[in-house]
């Protein structure tokens, strides 16, 4: 069995509560992952990370995502920002050439707040597809105020001889909490990847990018 990444991005959705006069709400925006492929093919070497890229090479990827959220309070029916929250996520996702299940690991940097930033609490969701089942460890409720890392367990299904499993890739969701305001969120796609189980004189053949 074996894996490929495919340099294939998906835009990302977010989604805040309509407030009334009073109200208090979150929003969220992310930096606009752009894709690059890298020339390196070894399994045993890393995709490089840029800022608001997605980069990766035959068996690896690094997405790195910058998120902005304004902290909102809907005044004489107008939104008025009472303040901000900035931070970074890092991606770093390793395929492997003999198995397909894998992980990857997370890093949501330390957010510089402003005004009303500070206290938002994220809680971190992953979903696959294409016969993988991805299984999400993270501290769900962390506050933005300080950094934390988690990780991500794939798990694929059993794949017939021969046979290549449908491209699939992983879907972000962050849900964003601040008491007194309505929750937002925000979601994302990894690069695309597939797994296999073809091979040729007994050594993986994998999945092209």
């Amino acid at each position: 069995m074996a894996l490929g990444l495919l340099a294939t991005v998906g835009a990302p959705s977010a989604s805040a509560a309509a407030g009334q006069s009073g109200d208090g709400q979150l929003r969220v925006t992310i930096g606009q992952p752009g894709s690059r492929a890298n020339a390196l093919a070894s399994p045993a070497a890393n995709a490089s990370c840029t800022v608001n890229r997605i980069t990766v090479n035959r068996f690896s990827e690094c997405e790195w995502v910058t998120v902005h959220l304004d902290v909102v309070k809907v005044i004489n029916g107008r939104p008025v920002i009472e303040g901000t929250a900035d931070f970074s996520v890092k991606h770093q996702m390793t395929l492997k050439t003999n198995s397909a299940n894998w992980s990857e690991k997370f890093t949501i940097s330390k957010a510089a707040t402003t005004g009303q930033g500070n206290g938002v609490a994220v809680k971190f969701s992953a979903t696959s597809g294409g016969g993988t089942r991805a299984t999400v460890h993270f501290q769900q409720g962390h506050t933005l105020d300080s950094a934390a890392s988690g990780s991500v367990d794939y798990k694929t299904a059993a794949i017939a001889p021969k046979k290549i499993n449908p491209k699939a890739k992983t879907t972000y969701g962050y849900t964003f909490t601040k008491a007194g305001y309505s929750p937002g969120s925000v979601s994302y796609a990894s690069a695309v990847y597939r797994c296999d189980n073809c091979e040729t004189h007994g050594v993986p053949s994998g999945a092209g990018a």
